[in-house]
């Protein structure tokens, strides 16, 4: 029986491992495929990225397209116009020759039109200021060199800037500049005198409602002067004094829009003088009004207040610290757990450490079979300790359920999340399971040795979820800190 259970122990084994190797040329294949759909992906986005250039630069041609016609056009109606010229001056020639034979000297015959052409020898300023006045657009000749320029202007073409009418239209350019910088000067100049009658206009409403204020208030306060009838001690006030109660301030209660001279305080504002503008509290009165005794009962008075004060203030402070206290260990792990069970050993990391005469604990974190999420069988199950005792597993399962989760919670945080766990026992040993509302299943539980290696996948590699407290017990040892 030892041998066919070992046969047995053996095939399962080997199984466990041709299960795993599938699953890495599984993983190893969806790798493959998630690679391949990323560079389809690209060379689609490379694809429409090269058909909207394209589009761009069709619709670029087509207004370079128009732009040329538009060029030709000027130029026809230039030629036009030179021709009508041309004619104009051999029409006048003519006409002299007819007349009488040609002077001795050399006469101006009229108005000589200027006619010149493009020519190479033409500096890159006069091509564009050329191009400009054929109506192209400035922006397109910012990047654009001399051949270019050539190019697109035609050599031995009309110049229009070598010709009068151009003069003309340049002096005619000047002098609308020159009006519109008047007529902009002259608005300027006339929004400021709006704006200069506004405020003064508005400066003279403002002194006239401040002085009718004043004398509103004026009459306010000789109206309720019959109010100061109260004669109060010279050291308090020189003057008598009236109820704040029953004065008004511009019409609304005096005690909404005041404070007290003495002390600041905008509470319990009881006595005022108007015609001095102050105001005293009760407080402050009472102080004023003291005989010494009672200013030393006063005195006496208010430090067994202050005293009970911090009577009071340092019990509320004790309580605190205790409830703080009580909380802090209540989810302390080292209130529930001995050492080994924060802290296994190395034994107990190993699962031959009880010689499969103990108990594992074991842990998985996975989706479950949802219907949403991806599902390639239950999570595996990894390693977590082995105890020699139920007792030992159990706690050590409930340390790692609640203090070592895998999604980083505090064991209150978990607790107070109010999930649902699932808690069941078989044998004396615990099993707890918790699924989140859209998130993984976290399972932790405990088998004996023996029985592990018999769990749906199982796996002897260890988890990494309590990771950080190896880290910390080794930087401690070697003197390393950290302020986390």
């Amino acid at each position: 029986e030892d041998a066919t259970k070992e046969k047995y122990e053996k095939e399962l084994k080997e199984l466990g491992t041709e299960k795993s190797k599938l699953k890495g040329q599984i993983r190893a294949l969806q790798e493959q495929c998630d690679q391949l759909k990323s560079d389809v992906q690209s060379a689609t986005q490379k694809k429409d990225c090269a058909e909207k250039e394209s589009r761009a630069a069709l619709v670029k041609k087509e207004e370079y397209e128009k732009e040329a016609k538009t060029v030709k056009k000027a130029l026809e109606s230039h030629r036009v116009e030179l021709d009508g010229l041309a004619k104009k001056q051999d029409a006048a020639s003519k006409a002299t020759l007819g007349e009488s034979q040609p002077p001795t000297k050399k006469q101006k015959i009229g108005k000589q039109v200027k006619v010149g052409t493009v020519v190479k020898s033409m500096k890159v300023a006069e091509l564009k200021e050329e191009a400009v006045a054929r109506g192209i657009d400035v922006k397109e000749l910012t990047r654009i060199n001399k051949d270019s320029l050539l190019e697109m202007l035609v050599v031995g073409s009309p110049c229009i800037i070598k010709t009068d009418a151009w003069d003309e239209v340049v002096s005619l350019r000047k002098t609308f500049a020159e009006e519109r910088q008047k007529a902009e000067q002259l608005e300027r100049k006339r929004q400021e005198e709006i704006y200069r009658k506004k405020e003064q206009k508005w400066r003279e409403q403002e002194k006239k409602r401040q002085e009718q204020r004043e004398k509103d208030r004026a009459e306010e306060i000789s109206k309720q002067g019959e109010f100061h009838s109260l004669s109060v001690p010279k050291k308090v006030h020189g003057c008598k004094l009236a109820f704040t109660k029953d004065l008004l301030f511009h019409g609304t209660p005096r005690s909404y829009n005041t404070q007290c001279t003495e002390c600041g305080s905008r509470f319990n504002i009881e006595y005022t003088c108007e015609g001095c503008d102050y105001d005293i509290c009760n407080e402050c009165f009472k102080q004023k009004t003291m005989t010494a005794s009672e200013k030393k009962a006063d005195a006496k008075r208010k430090a067994a207040e202050e005293k009970e004060r911090q009577k009071a203030a340092a019990e509320r402070r004790r309580l605190q610290e205790e409830e703080d206290e009580k909380h802090r260990k209540k989810w302390d792990p080292k209130t529930h757990f001995a050492e080994n069970i924060i802290s296994p050993s190395d034994k107990n990391k190993d699962p031959d450490g009880n010689k499969s005469k103990g108990f594992t604990v074991w842990c998985s974190d996975g989706y479950g079979n949802d219907g949403w999420h991806s599902y390639e069988g239950s999570p595996t199950k990894e390693f977590d300790t082995t105890y020699a005792t139920k007792k030992e597993a159990n706690e050590r399962a409930r340390y790692l359920f609640q203090w070592k989760n895998p999604w980083g919670l505090g064991a209150e945080e978990f607790e107070n999340h109010a999930y649902e766990v699932d808690k069941s026992t078989k044998e004396g040993m615990v099993t707890y399971v918790v699924t989140p509302d859209d998130s993984t299943t976290w399972s932790v539980g405990v088998v004996p040795d023996a029985a592990f290696a018999y769990l749906d996948n199982a796996t002897r590699s260890r988890h990494y979820y309590d990771r950080e407290d190896d880290y910390e017990a080794s930087a401690g040892s070697l003197g390393i800190y950290h302020c986390f």
